[in-house]
């Protein structure tokens, strides 16, 4: 439920906006349902575990995202290292998010990072993204 981190994230009281999120590969099944299909899968779902009445449910839509998080394999950090000092040759390129910090993280920390770097290019502040969110805390706490 969004509104657990911004209470202005749905329109009136009445609506609200759940996010309910599938973790699987392109080969999956779940990857493959039409759009339909999976809405009603995710429906079936949030009635089935009691979260929700048919009637709640008002709309939904689907966003499809490929390489959401980042992969780690072993010995990543060889070559992470690499293009970390590569990418920070250039004063004017800043790294963000977790694609960018190659670092799996809370969307709120991807948020803020995106953010920060923002300010600091408006502020003409250099910054490695990875080191003002090297830290484990998460925000929503």
């Amino acid at each position: 439920n969004y509104e657990n981190f911004k209470k202005t994230h749905s329109k009136d009281n009445a609506t609200h906006a759940i996010a309910v999120e599938y973790f699987v590969f392109s080969r999956d099944a779940l990857w493959k349902m039409s759009d339909f299909q999976l809405i009603e899968f995710a429906k079936k779902e949030l009635l089935t575990m009691n979260i929700m009445n048919n009637d709640d449910i008002v709309d939904g839509f689907v966003i499809r995202e490929t390489e959401s998080y980042p992969v780690y394999y072993l010995d990543h950090e060889k070559e992470f290292l690499i293009l970390k000092g590569y990418v920070e040759k250039f004063y004017n390129l800043q790294s963000m998010g977790r694609g960018g910090t190659y670092k799996y993280n809370n969307m709120d920390h991807a948020i803020l990072s995106g953010k920060q770097a923002a300010d600091d290019m408006m502020a003409n502040i250099r910054m490695s993204s990875w080191e003002k969110l090297k830290e484990d805390t998460y925000l929503e706490e």
